[in-house]
């Protein structure tokens, strides 16, 4: 037998299994956000970052929200739902699947703000607090990444090392302080990140990037990254080939 309850603007099914619709034991759908799987317990998900300050957060939110989507829990901690909007037999579970997910928050936030989650009164609160916190334009933050990018060489590392360096620094900037969305702006942008990337390679490379900026049409550093990478491929064959008839 199923019986219909309203969550917002979804109908979600509750399903009585046969010889206990009269006990108030409810079998809850799968897509039903209070639905725990059995490997949901307590401090089970764990994202390999622990939440430190400003310093982070960004980082941190950001692998929670993937963490806790991929859960259906999200809607938990963003306000999209909250206690009230169950019906009371079901009250008792969201208070399960509360604690379960404040004890995520628990175990991906250092020791120092430990205590501040545990006395929360549930995830939504906790994670509104955090974000109240840390969620800042931290000059200091954006500072460091623009000196890393701009200090990052290539020396000894594998072009896709340095390239997936890059990358991080960029990715992390631009969620601080997000590009301006004018097409005009994003492909200076992105020619100016393609010049800094060419810019620190070894000095093996000199001929690609030599090539790479003669070209009648400048390629997206994307596409400039392939064809380093291409070339450096090519290069560390050639030394095995070389070394295996010699050796």
């Amino acid at each position: 037998m199923a019986i219909g309850d309203n969550f917002g603007d979804i109908t979600i099914v509750v399903v009585a299994p046969t010889g206990t619709v009269n006990s108030g034991n409810f079998i809850l759908d799968h897509n039903h956000p209070p639905y725990l799987y059995p490997s949901n317990g307590l401090g089970s998900l764990l994202i390999d970052l622990l939440l430190i300050g400003m310093e982070n957060y960004m980082l941190w939110n950001r692998a929670m929200k993937v963490a806790l989507l991929g859960k259906n829990k999200l809607c938990l901690v963003d306000g999209t739902t909250s206690k009230n909007n169950f019906r009371p037999r079901l009250v008792h579970q969201w208070d399960r699947c509360n604690a379960i997910v404040t004890s995520w928050l628990m175990s991906n936030v250092n020791s120092h703000l430990f205590i501040g989650v545990l006395f929360s009164k549930n995830a939504q609160t906790v994670w509104a607090q955090l974000k109240e916190q840390f969620d800042k334009v931290n000059a200091s933050r954006l500072y460091y990444l623009h000196k890393e990018s701009f200090t990052s060489t290539h020396g000894i590392s594998s072009i896709s090392v340095y390239f997936t360096k890059l990358t991080y620094l960029w990715t992390e900037y631009d969620a601080i302080l997000p590009p301006h969305p004018i097409k005009d702006y994003v492909e200076q942008l992105e020619f100016y990140r393609l010049l800094q990337f060419l810019m620190e390679l070894g000095s093996s490379f000199k001929q690609d990037r030599s090539q790479i900026l003669m070209m009648p049409n400048v390629p997206f550093i994307n596409q400039a990254y392939a064809m380093i990478v291409q070339d450096e491929s090519r290069r560390i064959i050639s030394c095995n080939h070389f070394n295996t008839h010699t050796g």
